[in-house]
């Protein structure tokens, strides 16, 4: 008869644990769901500002030298304004932008769950004007 209740302390620790993990779930997701999107949405800005730098935009303006090089630092140059680290491609007309980081989850990590690592790729095209 001593044992009487120890099933209930048991089953209350337990829920308490799963909702403690449901709401690092929940809480840590939604943070890995805002990072994967703004970095993807800094890929796609920096691939524009890179694509601009071959454009007929970019020589009308008086950038009469445009190239691969110059794509690809104003791309990092735009990566680096907005504090977020990654790599520039350029083929033809096309810029590559990839965003890497990593979130550290808050509630997760104190049950052992390491950093989540994110990369972004998106790229865009130059646009040629012509007759």
């Amino acid at each position: 008869m001593g044992e009487d209740g120890s099933l209930s302390i048991f089953v209350a620790m337990f829920m308490a644990v799963v909702f403690a993990g449901l709401v690092g779930l929940v809480y840590d997701g939604g943070r890995v769901l805002d990072a994967r999107e703004a970095y993807d949405r800094a890929a796609g800005q920096a691939a524009r500002v890179g694509a601009d730098q071959l454009s007929a935009a970019g020589i009308r303006d008086g950038n009469n030298d445009v190239s691969p090089a110059q794509a690809q630092a104003a791309a990092l140059n735009y990566l680096s304004a907005t504090g977020m680290t990654g790599t520039v491609s350029v083929n033809g007309q096309v810029v590559t932008v990839t965003v890497t980081g990593s979130v550290a989850p808050i509630f997760l990590g104190s049950f052992g769950m390491p950093d989540i690592h994110i990369s972004e790729t998106e790229s865009a095209q130059g646009v040629q004007g012509g007759p």
